[in-house]
C-alpha cells in the first residue's frame, strides 16, 4: 500500500503542475473538433506478482494492475477538468505517466514551463523509481512523465531515476 501511495502523489503532483500550467497558457485556436483519448482501457493482468519474490513481474503487469488503474479512475475528473487525459503504462524498466491535452495548446514556451515543474518535482519522482525496485521484478526502474499535445505531438518527456 505504501507503494501505491507514492505513487498517487506523484500522480497528484504532475497533474497539478500541468493544470495550472494549462490555466495559465493560452489555448490555440481549434484545429479539428476530435480529441485524443490517450487513456484507453487498459486489459487486467492475469497474475498479479510474481510468484518467486512477491513483485509484479513487468513494468506492464504493475502499470494494468487493479490498484494502478484505480488510481487513475480516482484522478480523472481533476485531470478531465484541467483539460486532460492521464494513462499510466509500463514499457521494459518504464512506468510512463502520459498527460494529453484534449485542446490544442499555444505551445510557445511550454517545454520550458513544464521542464521546470518537472525538475521542481524531481525528488517525488526518483522516490516512486526507488519504490519501483521493491514492486516490481526489473533492474533500474525509470519513471517517464510525458506531456502529450492533442494531435499527438509530444510537448515535453522527462525521465527519472531510482537514486
Amino acid at each position: 500500500m505504501k507503494k501505491a501511495v507514492s505513487r498517487i502523489l506523484a500522480v497528484g503532483m504532475a497533474a497539478v503542475m500541468a493544470l495550472s500550467l494549462a490555466s495559465c497558457a493560452n489555448p490555440a485556436p481549434a484545429a479539428g473538433s476530435g480529441s485524443s483519448d490517450a487513456s484507453s482501457a487498459a486489459s487486467q493482468a492475469s497474475s498479479t506478482a510474481s510468484k518467486s519474490s512477491g513483485k509484479y513481474a513487468s513494468m506492464k503487469e504493475d502499470a494494468e494492475s487493479e490498484e494502478v488503474q484505480s488510481q487513475i479512475k480516482s484522478l480523472e475528473d481533476t485531470v478531465k477538468a484541467g483539460g486532460m487525459e492521464l494513462a499510466i503504462v509500463g514499457e521494459d524498466n518504464k512506468f510512463i505517466y502520459a498527460y494529453t491535452f484534449t485542446k490544442d495548446m499555444n505551445v510557445e514556451g511550454v517545454a520550458d514551463q513544464l521542464k521546470k515543474g518537472l525538475d521542481a518535482q524531481a525528488a517525488t519522482f526518483e522516490s516512486v523509481a526507488t519504490s519501483l525496485k521493491l514492486a516490481v521484478d526489473v533492474e533500474n526502474p525509470v519513471v517517464v512523465v510525458k506531456y502529450i499535445n492533442n494531435d499527438g505531438t509530444e510537448l515535453y518527456s522527462q525521465e527519472f531515476s531510482a537514486k
